[in-house]
């Protein structure tokens, strides 16, 4: 079974409890084991915290990151926001200067960002490690002449040459 850090965000546990219950009830049968995040916080917010400072983003969002690599786990959610944050920040963290900056903002919590942990939103870890033949094969009641579609949220595809999420 392959083992992911959930981190499930703010908004989900808070307003979806039903959304986390159905991911915690379903992965595991497609042969998924989720590892909670203990000491989570939120991601943070990928629009308004983003935009009025951006190095408290950064440390924030890694500081989450921190607890995978703990565990040496990949992550994923099902919140695009917190997809597109945790994403953006391992991305932007790759540069060594702002890193450095960050792990000096976070040395002061006894944590290091090291880079180790990926991201991935719900949707690209099932189409990519269950994959679609899988997924039909454990339906257990379907449902017929239903038109089902996801709503994977906006940023979910921003910014492109970030995410590279095409057609999930």
């Amino acid at each position: 079974m392959k083992r992911y850090a959930f981190f499930p965000g703010c908004l989900i546990p808070a307003r979806h409890p039903a959304m986390e219950f159905a991911i915690r009830s379903t992965l595991p049968k497609l042969g998924i084991e989720i590892v909670d995040l203990d000491g989570a916080s939120c991601c943070p917010d990928p629009i308004y915290f983003k935009s009025k400072d951006k190095l408290s983003w950064l440390t924030v969002a890694a500081r989450n990151l921190t607890l995978a690599e703990d565990l040496g786990l990949d992550v994923f959610t099902n919140c695009s926001g917190c997809t597109a944050t945790l994403s953006e920040t391992y991305h932007l963290l790759q540069d060594e200067e702002l890193r450095d900056r960050v792990n000096r903002r976070l040395a002061r919590i006894d944590r290091e960002y090291r880079g180790t942990s990926r991201v991935r939103h719900i949707a690209t870890l099932v189409r990519d490690e269950v994959g679609y033949d899988a997924v039909r094969e454990s339906v257990e009641r379907p449902l017929e002449g239903l038109k089902v579609a996801i709503h994977y949220g906006c940023h979910l595809l921003k910014p492109s040459r970030i995410m590279q999420v095409d057609n999930p």
